[in-house]
């Protein structure tokens, strides 16, 4: 096996294999890719989080990882806006879950969607891909 590790992030960026591990393997994709999704989050008074889409093309429904726990994430259009409680979110219900939060700063945010695998070249019809947008602090 072979790996790239990035000093500057102090994590492997690739990972290489000549065969399957004991189980399916994930692998995190570093570069460009043809989406554009922009999020913004507003800490409020009561635990509340203004979720705004700052981006110029509508989402879909998604996940928002914050405090700890799994929020539901609205489809949003272009700069529309939610209100999520940080206290009401749910444990993190399974390794996708986990992963994505172990990618998270301690004291940060981010989004999680799924993608359609469709518009990627070479992407075999059962691959699934995540998208996980890191959110700013406000």
């Amino acid at each position: 096996m072979r790996f790239d590790f990035d000093a500057s992030r102090g994590r492997a960026t690739i990972a290489e294999f000549d065969t399957r591990l004991f189980q399916q393997i994930s692998l995190c994709y570093s570069g460009r890719f043809p989406l554009d999704r922009a999020i913004a989050i507003e800490a409020r008074q009561g635990g509340l989080l203004n979720v705004r889409n700052a981006g110029r093309v509508a989402w879909p429904n998604g996940v928002l990882l914050a405090g700890g726990l799994v929020h539901d994430l609205p489809a949003l259009s272009p700069g529309a806006s939610t209100i999520i409680r940080v206290h009401t979110g749910k444990p993190l219900r399974d390794a996708l879950m986990r992963t994505a939060m172990a990618r998270t700063r301690v004291d940060g945010a981010a989004a999680l969607w799924e993608l359609e695998p469709g518009g990627m070249a070479g992407a075999q019809v059962e691959a699934n891909g995540w998208l996980l947008v890191s959110i700013p602090p406000s």
